[in-house]
């Protein structure tokens, strides 16, 4: 109940460097670690951070570094880009007690210096080590200015994939197979302005079928295609999950 909360903080600004830091997620590694714990990270607008002992009185805080993605030192050749990335959305690969995994993927925002001009680059950034260290996942659409924020989203029908939206004018969503190394569409030419990119959701049975926010409603897209369906919602419809068994 809720009588079994704890109040005491698992991090202050001591650990999160400094006290204007935004934390954006929490993420669990649902295996045990060998100290009988679970891996924390979290997902803050100066970079990602993570603990081994999060259950500790005092648990030990990581800063991870991520290095600058090849894409944008070819397009920015003279440019700086800031060591502070903002990690809007993470996401470990779908759980399965039998074959755990230690693959994640997470959406960055990168800030570069071009000489005059601050360019906001947003990357999807794989891990295959348990967030140690990352790279740029290969193959993924070129760097697009117009692109306002990004998520990723996983389903338990397709063990092996990530689900990445790119929100713009007119967003888009790709599965990466990190088995194949392949991308496929699975939503376009939608609008989902409210939610910065949350508002949407993959089926857990069907990993064809994908519902995001437009507009004011929510639309349904099967292997690529639009449905035309378009369920009216609230004003903004911000997050949309897929439900766990159908």
């Amino acid at each position: 109940g809720p009588e079994a909360w704890e109040q005491a903080p698992i991090a202050d600004y001591n650990d999160l460097n400094g006290p204007d830091t935004q934390i954006k997620k929490l993420l669990f590694d649902r295996k045990q670690n060998a100290t009988l714990d679970h891996r924390l990270f979290l997902a803050a607008d100066n970079g990602l951070y993570y603990s081994d002992n999060p259950a500790a009185p005092d648990p030990s805080w990581n800063y991870v570094t991520m290095g600058v993605p090849n894409s944008i030192t070819d397009t920015f050749p003279s440019a700086t880009v800031e060591s502070a990335v903002r990690i809007w959305d993470i996401e470990y690969l779908p759980y399965d007690p039998l074959h755990p995994t230690d693959t994640l993927c997470a959406a960055v925002k990168f800030t570069v210096h071009d000489a005059d001009t601050i360019r906001e680059v947003w990357r999807f950034m794989l891990s295959v080590d348990n967030g140690d260290s990352w790279n740029e996942i290969p193959n993924q659409p070129g760097i697009d200015l117009s692109i306002s924020y990004a998520t990723v989203e996983t389903s338990a029908a397709a063990p092996r994939s990530f689900y990445c939206l790119a929100l713009k004018g007119s967003s888009w969503v790709k599965a990466f197979d990190v088995t194949t190394g392949s991308w496929t569409d699975k939503a376009s030419g939608f609008s989902t302005g409210y939610g910065a990119g949350h508002g949407f959701g993959v089926d857990q049975v069907n990993p064809n079928s994908v519902m995001v926010s437009h507009s004011t409603g929510i639309r349904w897209y099967l292997d690529g295609v639009y449905q035309d369906y378009e369920q009216p919602g609230h004003v903004d419809v911000e997050d949309i999950v897929g439900f766990p068994s159908q």
